[in-house]
């Protein structure tokens, strides 16, 4: 199925690079491709406040018309195959309550969507949707949410960006397509910023080293519904609080599941530019509508351009364990936002991740020392 991607700008151009030595490689038993960065620091010095500021929010766009429910035995395969468990963050950090992405008089001209969603769209799915509470900065910085954060990056055009969150020491999970164009190109200048709120940067930025994403999404020639929309990151260690740290000791880190999405309940954090502009954190919490082909589940939610890749997240919260129910491990990703139908619809799809989200872990793990142990 073909799909358009769609932003707030018609602005078109060359790809911007940085001044890093690539190196993109298939890996094909794997079913994986990646894209390497010799030269971390350069994304950071890719973007101006300017861009941040002006980043569009991305997201596909899928045709409900052509959208198939799975059969009942396709749904019925779902069962936890691999997992990884969450962590709170492993040291404590002062957060830089004076740094920020873009200065005042940018951040003023941000506009924030008045509209309030009811709590299904024209598809009948339900949902809850809210900012964080409270919805304030402090919040943004406790754990789980400040695993989550906006990823920058350079598309032709400009400068977009999705949501991603941190899923081991220097690994950050997003959608396929926050990474390629599915047409076998790969964006540029990644960069990371966790437990933004109206444009701080508390945690300083974090710039990306080694990219890894599916070859199902990378050439599968940018249509969605996709099986395996999906992608990891390893980021640069920094400098913060003294030391040289990884992402996820600061953050802490969200654990993940194969098999788990398409019958679940999940929390949906991102930054869509439909809810307060992509300025903070929402979460939408609702559970499974339905699964369609090739293999993704549909979730109710309005969430659209920007919550892409968004964590969805079973059991979210800082103590959820301790609950008699059947699956009970806290804080584990289920999936990540692929595409939407748009607001009106209210709903958002995800790859169901499988054995090819385990490819995609077990490269960005085995990359560089550290990354995972």
């Amino acid at each position: 199925m073909k799909a358009s991607l769609l932003r707030k700008s018609a602005k078109v151009g060359a790809l911007v690079s940085i001044s890093a030595i690539f190196a993109q490689g298939a890996m094909a038993a794997q079913g994986v491709v990646v894209l390497k960065n010799d030269n971390p620091r350069a994304s950071q010095a890719a973007f101006t406040a300017a861009d941040y500021a002006s980043a569009k929010p991305m997201q596909m766009v899928a045709s409900a018309a052509q959208s198939r429910v799975l059969s009942a035995a396709a749904e019925s395969a779902a069962g936890i195959q691999a997992s990884s468990d969450a962590s709170p963050p492993l040291v404590k950090v002062t957060p830089d309550s004076a740094a920020r992405l873009y200065a005042g008089e940018l951040a003023a001209q941000l506009t924030l969507d008045a509209a309030q969603p009811a709590d299904r769209g024209s598809s009948g799915a339900n949902y809850t949707l809210s900012t964080m509470i409270p919805d304030n900065q402090a919040n943004a910085l406790t754990y789980p949410h400040k695993t989550t954060g906006k990823l920058y990056f350079s598309v032709p055009g400009g400068t977009a960006y999705c949501t991603a969150s941190v899923i081991n020491y220097r690994i950050l999970v997003t959608a396929g397509h926050c990474v390629s164009n599915g047409n076998g190109t790969f964006y540029s200048n990644f960069q990371f910023v966790p437990a933004t709120w109206n444009g701080s940067a508390p945690l300083q930025t974090w710039n990306w080293r080694y990219v890894v994403t599916t070859t199902t999404w990378h050439n599968g020639g940018g249509g969605v519904p996709n099986a395996a929309d999906y992608a990891m990151i390893e980021l640069e260690d920094r400098f913060i609080s003294g030391s040289v740290k990884r992402i996820g000791q600061v953050t802490g880190w969200l654990g993940w599941q194969t098999a788990s999405c398409q019958l679940n309940h999940t929390h949906k954090l991102g930054y869509p530019g439909n809810v307060l502009n992509g300025s903070r954190l929402s979460l939408a919490s609702s559970q499974t509508f339905r699964n369609v082909a090739p293999l993704n589940c549909e979730y109710g939610t309005p969430q659209t351009f920007g919550a892409s890749g968004g964590p969805w997240v079973q059991n979210f919260g800082p103590n959820t364990n301790i609950f008699p129910q059947l699956n009970r491990q806290p804080n584990r990703v289920v999936a990540v936002a692929s595409y939407t139908y748009g607001a009106a619809f209210g709903v958002l799809g995800a790859s169901n991740p499988d054995a090819r989200w385990v490819s995609v872990w077990n490269s960005v793990c085995a990359h560089r020392a550290g990354n995972c142990s």
